[in-house]
C-alpha cells in the first residue's frame, strides 16, 4: 500500500483501562481490559480492542492490526510496565520502522479529564455477548 508523505511526525499513544462493569463470558463474569491507541496531540481514538486480560503478546497483536489498518506512526508511546520485554519492543520497532518509547506511567502528561473522556467513549461501545466482544 502506498501512503502519502507526511509533513510532520505522527505520534500515537497506546494505553489501556479495565472496565468497571463485569460482562458475562460463558458461565462466568469477567472484567475485560480495553486496549486503545490515540493520536498524541488530538487525543482522537484511532483503534481499540477489548481483551480478557492484559499481556504483551495481546498488545503486540492489537498494535499489529492497528498498524496494518492505519499505517505505522513515526513514534509510539507505550506505558512502561515491569512485565514488558524490552527486547520484544525493540524488535517490534524495527519491524514497523516505528520508534517505540516506553514512558513512565507516573509521568503521563495526559489530563485526567481527557483520559476519562476517552475511557467513557470506549466503554459505551460494549454491546452484545462477550464472546463477540473479546479478542
Amino acid at each position: 500500500m502506498i501512503l502519502p508523505l507526511r509533513s510532520r511526525k505522527e505520534v500515537w499513544a497506546f494505553d489501556w483501562f479495565d472496565l468497571d462493569v463485569p460482562i458475562q463470558f460463558g458461565s462466568m463474569f469477567i472484567l475485560p481490559t480495553c486496549l486503545y491507541v490515540v493520536h498524541r496531540h488530538t487525543r482522537m481514538p484511532l483503534a481499540h480492542e477489548f481483551v480478557r486480560e492484559l499481556d504483551q503478546r495481546r498488545v503486540e497483536l492489537f498494535l499489529h492490526r492497528a498498524f496494518q489498518e492505519k499505517g505505522a506512526p513515526d513514534e509510539l508511546l507505550v506505558p512502561d510496565v515491569d512485565e514488558w520485554d524490552e527486547v520484544v519492543w525493540q524488535s517490534f520497532s524495527k519491524e514497523y520502522q516505528c520508534q517505540i518509547n516506553l514512558v513512565d506511567v507516573e509521568s503521563n502528561e495526559v489530563e485526567a479529564g481527557e483520559e476519562e473522556g476517552i475511557q467513557s467513549q470506549l466503554s459505551n461501545l460494549i454491546a452484545g455477548p462477550a464472546e463477540s466482544l473479546l479478542a
